[in-house]
C-alpha cells in the first residue's frame, strides 16, 4: 500500500503494535531560523502521510510527497528527521540514503508518528545568528537597564584648591629661620623635624583632597 495524504480535519489512524505501518508528519513551505535551543521552524505547515510501510520505505518516495503536496520537482529540498525523544537543536538527521531510512524502520516498533522537516532553502548549514532576531518565537534574555543618575548641582560641588584655612596650614614646609645655608650645626634634627612637618601637611592635603571630591546628588531609594 503507498502512503496516502491525510485529509484535513482527520487524525492519524490507530496502527497495532506489531503493524510494519507507520505516519510521517511533514512540516514544509517554512524554514529554519536559529541556533542551539533558539533553533525553530517558522512559516510552515504540517501535513501527515498515512500508511507508510516498512518494506517499502525509502527516499524515493520524498519525490512523491513534493508533488502531492504542491511543490516543483526543481524544489528537492533537504529531508530532515528528528529523533524520537529530541528537539531542534539536538535531533535533526539529514535523510541522504536508504541507510538512513532504514535507520527510522528501526524504531517503527516503538514509534509510530514520525517527524520530518522540509528544508527549501538550505537553511540548516548556512544559519546567521541576525535571523535570530526575525524569529517569532524565540526570545532572547532580557538586559539590564543602565540606572539613571542626575547631574551633580553647582552649589553641591566644592572646588578643588578653594582657598580656606586647611590650604593654608602648612603651606610652608621648611622654616625661613631655619636654613641649612647657615651651617647650623644640629643640622641632622632639623631634618627629621622637616620630615616630620611634611608628613603632617600630606595628611592635611589628603583630608582637603577627600573633602573636595565631586559630589553626586542620587534620588532616594537610587543606588549608583
Amino acid at each position: 500500500m503507498a502512503p496516502r495524504l491525510r485529509p484535513k480535519g482527520h487524525g492519524p489512524p490507530s496502527y497495532g503494535g506489531t503493524a510494519d505501518e507507520f505516519t510521517v508528519e511533514i512540516n514544509h513551505g517554512g524554514f529554519f531560523v536559529g541556533f542551539g535551543h533558539l533553533r525553530t521552524y517558522v512559516d510552515g505547515k504540517v501535513s501527515g502521510f498515512d500508511h507508510c510501510e516498512v518494506d517499502t520505505w525509502s527516499t524515493l518516495w520524498f519525490e512523491d510527497f513534493f508533488e502531492q503536496l504542491g511543490y516543483e520537482k526543481s524544489d528537492d529540498p533537504k529531508v530532515y528527521w528528528l529523533l524520537p525523544g529530541k528537539e531542534l537543536d539536538d535531533g535533526l538527521r539529514i535523510l541522504a540514503s536508504d541507510a538512513d531510512t532504514n535507520a527510522m524502520c528501526d524504531v517503527v516498533h516503538r514509534v509510530k508518528n514520525l517527524i520530518l522537516y522540509f528544508d527549501h532553502e538550505n537553511t540548516v548549514g548556512g544559519l546567521d545568528w541576525d535571523d535570530v532576531v526575525e524569529n517569532p518565537t524565540a526570545s532572547l534574555q532580557k538586559v539590564l537597564s543602565p540606572i539613571k543618575v542626575q547631574p551633580a548641582r553647582p552649589e553641591d560641588v566644592q572646588e578643588v584648591g578653594s582657598g580656606g584655612e586647611e590650604e593654608k596650614e602648612g603651606s610652608d614646609i621648611v622654616d625661613s629661620d631655619n636654613e641649612v645655608d647657615e651651617g647650623d650645626d644640629d643640622i641632622t634634627a632639623h631634618n627629621d623635624e622637616v620630615e616630620n612637618e611634611y608628613h603632617v601637611v600630606t595628611r592635611s592635603r589628603a583630608r582637603k583632597a577627600n573633602g573636595s571630591r565631586l559630589k553626586v546628588d542620587v534620588p532616594l531609594g537610587k543606588k549608583l
